[in-house]
């Protein structure tokens, strides 16, 4: 399974709705391809201008999924084209947070050489993400 590398690249041509959310769960396509770990997929859809801030019903983005489920590379390329590192999900948490909570070494030491913001505390919990 490669995201659907070329399907992606003839939507973003032909003016596809790329930032279009699902109903229920509010992702878009940079979030699914995010999560999956699809790398080239989010660099498509990255590079075709799609929302890299979008966030979906609990307030993640793709870098939240990305972080979240240890793709080091598709956390990279979402950084690369943009993504700033420290934005807030519904629950306060930041990538570093989610990547950290999950055991994602790689992650975090993406995350970290991106300068991410390693003192920010959840504001629900209260927890740092300081390492």
């Amino acid at each position: 399974m490669d995201g659907h590398v070329e399907v992606l690249r003839l939507l973003a041509k032909h003016g596809g709705a790329l930032n279009m959310q699902e109903r229920l769960s509010g992702n878009t396509a940079l979030h699914e391809v995010a999560w999956r770990g699809f790398s080239k997929s989010v660099e498509v859809l990255a590079k075709a201008h799609a929302n890299l801030y979008v966030k979906n019903k609990a307030g993640f983005t793709p870098l939240h999924l990305a972080a979240q489920n240890g793709h080091n590379q598709s956390t990279r390329v979402l950084l690369m084209e943009g993504c700033g590192p420290d934005v807030k999900n519904n629950y306060g948490d930041t990538p570093l947070h989610t990547a950290t909570r999950y055991g994602h070494a790689g992650v975090v030491r993406i995350l970290v050489s991106a300068f991410c913001n390693v003192q920010e505390n959840n504001r629900v919990s209260g927890a740092s993400s300081s390492i």
